[in-house]
């Protein structure tokens, strides 16, 4: 077996990653979302996008710590990679569970607080969004081997 070991710039992409997933676990609580009010001055109850954020930022730290904990055995490399394209999912989440949400009130009169207008939560979740899926792209690219692997295609980094 193989060790490659865990260089700088997969350190900090690492380091990065986990700050970020503290930072969603902790922003609830940081920007107090359960005295949020809306433009009308009525306080809104933003449960669901708490509970997003919390469950995000805990996959997020969860995924990242794996990579860096398996860094340096050679055996894990698609598994990094799979956590690496996990990240960017619950990056691209964050970026568009906003406009989720307010198609869900609007098709299915879901009852979820439109949280669109309300500038903390929607700045959190995007702002967060847009950062783990470069983060996590530019870390998938740093990792050595076969990004993409098929029976006519194969691309390396």
């Amino acid at each position: 077996m193989k060790s490659s070991g865990l260089g700088k710039t997969q350190l900090t992409y690492g380091v990065l990653g986990i700050i970020g997933g503290l930072y969603l676990i902790t922003a609830p609580f940081l920007f107090n979302y359960d005295g949020i009010k809306n433009a009308k001055g009525v306080k809104v109850d933003l449960s669901f996008v708490q509970t997003s954020d919390i469950i995000c930022g805990v996959l997020v730290v969860l995924l990242v710590g794996f990579a860096l904990a398996t860094a340096a055995k050679e055996s894990t490399l698609q598994l990094r990679k799979f956590a690496a394209y996990a990240t960017i999912a619950v990056g691209v989440w964050l970026m568009f569970s906003p406009y989720f949400v307010d198609l869900m009130n609007n098709i299915f009169k879901a009852g979820f607080v439109s949280y669109i207008d309300i500038s903390n939560p929607n700045f959190v979740d995007q702002g967060s969004g847009v950062l783990l899926v470069v983060l996590s792209g530019f870390a998938l690219l740093s990792l050595k081997g076969p990004v993409f692997t098929s029976k006519n295609y194969s691309y390396s980094a």
